[in-house]
Parts: structure tokens; sequence; C-alpha cells
């Protein structure tokens, strides 16, 4: 009898560790290389300790030991950065094709979009400064990861919720509404501050940089839009490079070039807006633009066939500019420009 009493009170002991303890083994934490500005994912396990107000990340390359207490910040929303592929599988990607639902993208080979969701975290470290992190975690997870975390950071977890949804546009609307613009056989483009127009035959220069990495800053005239194009199963091909490439508009006018790997910014006047990203297809999102506020994107390329195609994901502040951090500055402009 006193042995299964024994057994009883361990078992309790057991449950009762099991309920204050919640561990997660398919999350990748994600992060910048050390030895050059590019996103690294390796795998690791996630646990929230409720008994010891801890959290733990055990992983080779990035782990993390931190006090619930400083953990500052917690941004958890759908991941659609997508994964990277390794040369076979990006092949047989590109031949069997993929297909778009919503926001997000799914290869049938790679499936690198499972609606798997982001977790950012900022937190304090002993010197007091403020420091980012960054993981994902699979989509069988995200309902039990998202209660934990919310049970242990309560009103510090966010959870960005985003209404536009993707429009399809034809490239006959588009070179119509370039037309309006600027008339036939030229290109309405954003240069800085102010729109030029360009012969439709005009070249535009583009390189992937690592030369220079300017940030963007809030400006209360104009609207502040920033998009990071994830290296995904377009492998960004190096700096001082030009792979890849999105034509970005808003409202039929060119205003940035990007590419896997890369970011840009640019302001726009406040105002509605289709803001698309045009590779074989145009694919866009409505949105209304105010002055003095800031708007986050990320921009993903995928194959279907052996076409290039791409589509808008509006996310938090958090996110895209974690994505920033590791991706490489999108220098583009006109080529004429580049001869001055």
């Amino acid at each position: 009898m006193k042995r299964l009493v024994i057994l009883a009170v361990l078992l309790l002991l057991a449950i009762s560790t099991a309920a204050q303890q919640a561990t997660f083994t398919d999350v990748k934490v994600r992060f910048v290389k050390s030895d050059k500005r590019e996103m690294d994912e390796k795998g690791a396990d996630l646990m929230l300790d409720q008994a010891a107000r801890r959290l733990r990340v055990k992983s080779g390359d990035r782990p993390l030991d931190i006090s619930f207490d400083d953990v500052q910040k917690v941004v958890v929303e759908v991941d659609t950065l997508g994964r990277k592929a390794n040369f076979g599988a990006s092949f047989v990607g590109l031949a069997a094709g993929g297909f778009l639902f919503g926001n997000t993208i799914a290869t049938s080979i790679d499936k690198p979009f499972d609606n798997d969701h982001f977790v950012y975290l900022e937190y304090k470290q002993p010197n007091g400064s403020i420091a980012p992190y960054g993981m994902t975690i699979a989509k069988q997870s995200v309902p039990q990861a998202l209660k934990a975390l919310q049970t242990a950071f309560g009103d510090r977890v966010q959870v960005p919720v985003f209404d536009e949804k993707s429009e399809k546009m034809e490239k006959a609307q588009l070179v119509s509404g370039r037309t309006a613009i600027a008339g036939p056989d030229s290109i309405p483009v954003l240069v800085g501050d102010k729109q030029q127009i360009i012969p439709a035959k005009a070249h535009l220069r583009y390189i992937n940089t690592d030369k220079q990495h300017p940030l963007p800053e809030l400006r209360p005239d104009k609207a502040l839009v920033v998009v990071a194009t994830p290296a995904t199963i377009m492998k960004r091909i190096g700096p001082e490079k030009h792979y890849g490439v999105t034509i970005l508009h808003a409202n039929y006018v060119l205003v940035a070039v990007n590419g896997p790997g890369c970011y840009t910014f640019f302001y726009l006047d406040p105002g509605e807006y289709f803001l698309d990203g045009q590779n074989y297809d145009i694919v866009g999102l409505r949105l209304k633009l105010e002055a003095g506020k800031d708007y986050y994107f990320t921009q993903t390329l995928y194959a279907k066939s052996i076409l290039l195609r791409t589509f808008l994901t509006r996310h938090s502040k958090e996110l895209v500019m974690y994505e920033v951090a590791g991706s490489l500055w999108s220098d583009w402009g006109l080529e004429e420009s580049k001869k001055k």
C-alpha cells in the first residue's frame, strides 16, 4: 500500500510538472549569419517552464535561456517567408509547379509555406540592452504554443491581424493605367520624391549590395512603405549581383525593384493605392496609406512551372525589420543616372 501511495504521489508530481512545462520540438530559430548579411535557420526545441518562469531554446547555433520577466514583447503571426530549397528540390519544384491560395503559396515538392507561424521576441540582456530573437513554429504546434506563450507573457503577446487580401491584375490593366499617366510607350517611375516619365524601353539598373544598408525613417508628410524579399525557393546569388528581379508598382507607378534576400523602402503621398509586385503575373494589395505612418510587407517569390511569380503579404514592423537585418539593400535606379 505504501508503495502505491508513493507511486501515486510521483505520478501527480509528474503530471503537475508536465502541466507547468510546455515543450515544442518542431521549432527553427531564424537569425542573421555571423559572417555575412544573410538569414539562416536551424532546428531547435522551445520550452516554456512555468514553475521556473524561464523560456529556454535548445539550439546548437542560437541557444537562449531567459527569465519570463526579461521578455519585453512577443509577436506571433503567420509565416509567409518560406524555406530555402536545395538544388534538386528547386528543380523538381519548378517542374511540378505550385498554386496560389489566399496569401499563402505551396509548392508540391518543397511545401515551404505550410501556415507555420513566426515568433518574434524582444528581451532584456544582462547589460540592460534589448535584443531581438526570431523563430518559426510548425503549424501543428501553433495553437498549443500560442496558448503557452499567452499564459507565460499575458498582454505582452501581440497577434497582428491585417485585412488586406491578395488581388491579381491583368497586364493589360497595368499597361492601360501607365498609359493614362505617362502616355503610350512610356513608364511613370518614382525617383526619390519625384515622379518621372521614362521611355518604356529604358533600362533600369539593379544590384544586391552589402556596401550600404540604409534604414527607413518616418516622415510626417509621407507614408513609409518597407518591403523585404526573403530568399526562399529562389536563392540569393550574392552581393553585387542581380537575380529574380521583381518590379513594384503603386497605382501603376514603378516605385521599386527588389530581389531574393533583399529589401527596399520608399515614401508615398497619403491616399488609396494598389501596391503590386510583377514577375510573370501581377499580384498586389489594396491599401489606404496615411501620412506619418509606416507599412511593412514581405514579398515572396515562388516558381510555377518554369515561371517566376510573387505575392505580397502585410506584416508587423517587428517581423519585417528582423528580415531587413539579414537582407541586402536593393540598389536600383535609371540606367542613364549611372552614366552621369
